[in-house]
């Protein structure tokens, strides 16, 4: 059972950091648009893509990854706090990039 939590944990994973990483190329080709336009569809199809896939890849990372440490009694040791903080940074990120984005096509529709 350890071996597919954690194989479903490390698929996840990648599945968030790529959409991220969507998110990001996003945010740069809007910034680099002169005139500004405005979001455009490909802005609307990240935040569905976002909304769909990349925050449940998200919080099946969190759920899985605090039961594989829970499972394996990993509380305590210092690689997983250091591991929890960096995982933490990057769901803030993740918000942070989320939120933008919304705001950014919110805006252009009023």
């Amino acid at each position: 059972m350890y071996l597919w939590l954690k194989a479903f944990h490390v698929a996840a994973m990648v599945v968030w950091i790529g959409g991220m990483l969507i998110l990001a190329l996003v945010h740069s080709l809007l910034r680099a648009q002169t005139p500004p336009a405005g979001p455009g569809p490909l802005a609307e199809i990240a935040a569905r893509w976002d909304t769909r896939v990349t925050t449940p890849a998200m919080l099946s990372t969190w759920a899985l990854g605090v039961t594989l440490a829970v499972q394996s009694g990993w509380f305590g040791a210092p690689w997983l706090s250091i591991k929890l903080a960096i995982v933490g940074a990057l769901s803030i990120l993740h918000g942070i990039q989320s939120g933008t984005l919304r705001r950014q096509i919110g805006t252009a529709h009023v």
